[in-house]
């Protein structure tokens, strides 16, 4: 039976160790982005992804594995950059880790990243990569595509996650789009769960495809926080202390001060990534500063380094100058933004 991650993994050097200077900085500074924010969205979203997993009968010997087919099923994840979706693949995966048998390397989770043009024999040639193969671009892309399947089986794959979609969907001209599209609906037949991660660009294209989309259930959009009603609000609230608890730091911050609510919305967009490297930045500020609290001066100097160079004060929402108008204008950080 698959056991279920955890919503929360720890990478960063254990606390044993001893560090000074930067070093101790960059070691709280890991401490803090090592983790996975635990907010509706993302736990809804993992949820899903375990179901689907748990979906495939894996089972495997020092011998030999093979996966028992069934019907081919997969899912979609669609979000504007910086909702968190890359973020939720790289973590899920990393909670059923790669390991050596004598005879070959098992991978329970095989992530891909499809490259800027991903026709069929480059996804062919990028799952062999994924799986450790050394001649991922010998052959045709239907041979490649055939001894990644031999490779599945041989190692253990029972789910495969394949990011950045998008680039299939929207870089392609449509035949050769059609034809990579066939690809992933062969790979598909495998009988191996698929996730398809990407921009929201990409849900059309698998609404209209109906012999992949159908296979798609569900199509999951993950969207920018809001401040639009009472509940969105004590959602996003909810996010900034699940942040601040997070910190390194002992006492209050600006992300629980009811004051500072509105600015770091404005700020980030609602979009946790914006949020989270925001937040980051203005931890790092902190630290070289010897300071025992996140404050909004953190904050001010952070957005001008991280999210909009020569801002001025007037488009710096933590600058008491600060005009509150949302930051859409032209040149500006989310102009055009739409979830």
């Amino acid at each position: 039976m698959l056991e279920s991650a955890p919503l929360v993994c720890h990478d960063a050097p254990t606390a044993t160790e001893e560090f000074t200077g930067v070093d101790l900085i960059e070691f709280k500074i890991a401490q803090f982005t090592d983790h996975v924010v635990q907010h509706p969205a993302l736990m809804r979203c993992i949820a899903s992804m375990r179901t689907l997993h748990s979906s495939a009968t894996h089972r495997s010997s020092r011998s030999g594995s093979d996966v028992a087919l069934g019907p081919p099923r997969g899912m979609l994840i669609t979000g504007l950059t910086g909702t968190g979706k890359s973020t939720i693949s790289r973590h899920y995966a990393q909670q059923f880790p790669r390991y050596d048998l004598e005879d070959r390397t098992i991978i329970p989770v095989l992530r891909v990243e499809l490259p800027g043009q991903p026709r069929a024999n480059v996804i062919a040639e990028q799952l062999l990569v994924a799986l450790g193969d050394p001649l991922p671009k010998e052959g045709s892309g239907e041979f490649r595509l055939e001894r990644a399947k031999k490779l599945f089986r041989a190692c253990g794959v029972s789910l495969i996650i394949i990011d950045e979609i998008q680039h299939l969907t929207d870089n392609l001209d449509p035949r050769t789009r059609d034809i990579a599209a066939d690809t992933l609906k062969n790979l598909m037949n495998v009988g191996i769960p698929v996730i398809f991660i990407g921009l929201p660009s990409a849900r059309s294209y698998f609404v209209r495809n109906q012999q992949l989309g159908r296979r798609c259930t569900p199509k999951i959009r993950l969207s920018p926080f809001t401040l639009g009603t009472d509940n969105d609000r004590r959602e996003f609230m909810k996010l900034l202390k699940s942040l601040h608890l997070l910190l390194p730091l002992a006492g209050p911050s600006a992300l629980i001060d009811p004051d500072c609510t509105q600015l770091l919305y404005l700020a980030s967009h609602g979009l946790l990534g914006q949020l989270t490297q925001l937040t980051e930045a203005a931890l790092r500020i902190a630290l070289t500063h010897k300071d025992g609290q996140l404050t909004r001066e953190h904050f001010r100097i952070a957005f001008e380094e991280t999210i909009f160079p020569d801002c001025g004060h007037a488009r710096n929402p933590f600058h008491e100058r600060f005009n509150g108008k949302p930051l859409a204008g032209v040149d500006e950080p989310y102009n055009g933004l739409v979830s």
